[in-house]
């Protein structure tokens, strides 16, 4: 039996061959989990729309409302060929999941289908993509989308359910490898990822950016590293800042207060600024954490111990 027919519409016992409901209720309640995860829309639910069909189409309850969601699919105006088989190929890698993974059974309809309708490598590397972010098989999803010759409907979607995880490391992977235009969004998790592995690197990206942006980013990443803890923050001040950047650091760790007015105060004593620091060590500020009178006495240790070389 062949996929290609008169009227276009592939035989509907051709791709479902077993003729059972692939969504049963606990594969439902899993797409519902997935979508809200997603932030309520799947990215195949942003492929339909590109399609024109309502949200309402997927996941079909029963079997006679997946046979009708396929004959929607094939006798849609607007799409070619090509992009209706990928639809039907997501639904058929789709049937049958069993922990988030398709069953070999279903593997082997799909396969079968992309060989019969001549579904190119792009198009089965793109819905395998979506499949799979759609899953949250995240490192899955992230090889297939960056195979050359995908083009990504969304890559938004993309980091921001990648980013949502707190796999930095797959975000990273993702941009490098599609070197795909960042919005504003996009541009944010990547910078995040970037903050995260290496803070040199994302002083160095936040520096190529246009003017009120960088100086978002710079805060960003103060704030992130007072946030990380440990010997983070100091890393990121001890990081070759020009004097615009360390005036934005200072306004965060000013604003921040508690443990970030401390790396403040201990940032400019490693860089001199000592009547600065002691200024702070000493006043009211440095109480918020009921820690005043020790700053206060190690202040005065401090200015004992520098003498005159505070005047100078």
């Amino acid at each position: 039996m062949s996929y290609n027919t008169p009227t276009g519409i592939p035989p509907f016992t051709l791709l479902f061959p077993t003729l059972q409901n692939p969504y049963p209720k606990t594969r439902l309640s899993t797409i519902t989990t997935n979508r809200t995860t997603h932030g309520g829309t799947l990215l195949f639910d942003r492929l339909l729309a590109i399609a024109a069909l309502p949200p309402s189409s997927y996941p079909p309850r029963s079997l006679s409302q997946l046979q009708a969601l396929i004959t929607e699919i094939y006798t849609l105006p607007t799409l070619d060929t090509l992009k209706k088989h990928s639809l039907a190929y997501y639904l058929i890698l789709d049937s049958f999941t069993l922990d988030a993974a398709p069953t070999s059974a279903a593997a082997d309809y799909a396969d079968r289908f992309r060989r019969g309708v001549l579904l190119p490598d792009a198009y089965v590397d793109l819905m395998r993509g979506v499949w799979s972010l759609d899953n949250l098989r995240l490192a899955d999803a992230v090889r297939h989308l960056c195979t050359p010759g995908v083009t990504v409907p969304a890559p938004e979607h993309v980091l921001r359910v990648l980013s949502a995880a707190g796999r930095g490391d797959l975000v990273l992977a993702f941009v490098d490898a599609t070197q795909t235009a960042l919005t504003a969004d996009g541009a944010g998790a990547y910078f995040d990822a970037l903050a995260s592995a290496s803070p040199g690197a994302a002083l160095l990206w936040a520096r190529g950016r246009e003017a009120g942006e960088r100086e978002g980013c710079v805060k960003r990443l103060v704030q992130s590293a007072v946030e990380t803890g440990g010997e983070r923050v100091l890393e990121v001040l001890g990081l070759p800042m020009d004097a615009l950047e360390k005036e934005w650091a200072e306004g965060v760790l000013t604003a921040m207060g508690g443990r970030a007015r401390e790396a403040l105060v201990v940032w400019w004593m490693q860089t001199g600024r000592y009547a600065d620091a002691l200024r702070t060590m000493g006043g009211a500020e440095m109480d918020a954490d009921g820690e005043g009178k020790e700053w206060a006495v190690l202040a005065e240790g401090v200015r004992k111990g520098l003498g005159p070389r505070l005047e100078a």
